[in-house]
């Protein structure tokens, strides 16, 4: 979805790599793949840690470009004390119903500029604005070419009343992955991704790396072990420079993005929601331990 927000405009997405640790972009990453052309950076909070935000702002001033967070992973989480969703000009986040919260659909993205809200209002409005709303509230104009983006109104109060309890499910995502990090610290062949300072995790995915040298088969296999154990595991993602759309039309390529494409060979994310029990986290964790057991060399 992100890179695809680019091509809608006809722009062409370039891709940054990732830090290895994180699997997040850093200014460094982007400052390798900046050109003249280069119009904005858009930083992904990858399973829901906020990126470093504050090298991040500093390179784009430096490049005079705008900073986009992509945090449909984070919300809930902070950086520095802030919380995410004011953390960059633009911040976008996703209600589908796998995220923290949910519209059932739909998403919000939030600024602290306010020609660019009133901007945003419009576009989500066929372009449309009210010159006097008070004295004419009948009288709309287009003044550019929107879409037809809003929320319904029910699916605004769904995502209102669940906003009320996204900080208690933010407190179980993270009581879950504190044991999950107290398991996998006791399991070989597998790591947890590191988490830095300063910033709360989300934790919309538990992503662990798997070390393929300790093992005799390949995640996949290890993906497909686990399910037969009647764990949902899933893998968090293919790396989108490396999808046929892309690779036909934009000549992305292998190796491009070797940081992203040898962790995309090796992550497995684990189950993970609020209503998780420990009963379940456990059987997670000893299915996760007996297959792991298994294909040791």
């Amino acid at each position: 979805a992100t890179a695809n927000g680019a091509v809608y405009e006809r722009a062409v997405p370039v891709f940054a790599d990732v830090d290895p640790e994180t699997l997040l972009i850093g200014a460094a990453q982007a400052e390798a793949v900046f050109t003249a052309r280069t119009r904005a950076l858009i930083a992904v909070d990858y399973a829901g840690q906020p990126c470093d935000y504050s090298a991040l702002a500093d390179w784009a001033a430096r490049r005079q470009v705008p900073l986009v967070a992509d945090a449909c992973h984070s919300l809930g989480g902070s950086y520095l004390g802030q919380s995410v969703g004011s953390l960059a000009r633009l911040n976008c986040f996703s209600l589908h119903p796998v995220k923290a919260m949910t519209s059932g659909e739909g998403g919000v993205i939030s600024t602290d500029d306010a020609a660019l809200a009133q901007r945003l209002r419009r576009f989500r409005n066929h372009g449309l604005m009210q010159p006097d709303p008070i004295a004419r509230p009948w009288h709309a104009e287009q003044i550019e070419l929107g879409w037809n983006y809003r929320l319904t109104d029910f699916q605004a109060a769904l995502a209102a009343s669940q906003l009320t309890k996204l900080a208690e499910w933010t407190d179980r995502r993270e009581q879950l992955a504190a044991r999950y990090d107290a398991a996998c610290a006791e399991l070989p062949a597998l790591s947890p991704l590191a988490v830095l300072d300063n910033r709360r995790h989300a934790w919309h995915l538990y992503v662990v790396q798997l070390e393929l040298q300790r093992l005799s088969v390949d995640r996949d296999a290890i993906v497909q072990a686990l399910r037969a154990e009647g764990i949902g595991v899933q893998v968090h993602y293919r790396p989108v420079h490396l999808q046929p759309f892309y690779r036909t039309h934009y000549g992305t390529r292998l190796g491009q993005c070797p940081a992203a494409e040898q962790a995309a060979e090796r992550v497995i994310s684990l189950p993970l929601f609020p209503a998780m029990t420990t009963a379940d986290q456990d059987d997670v964790i000893q299915s996760l331990e007996k297959v792991i057991q298994h294909y040791l060399k």
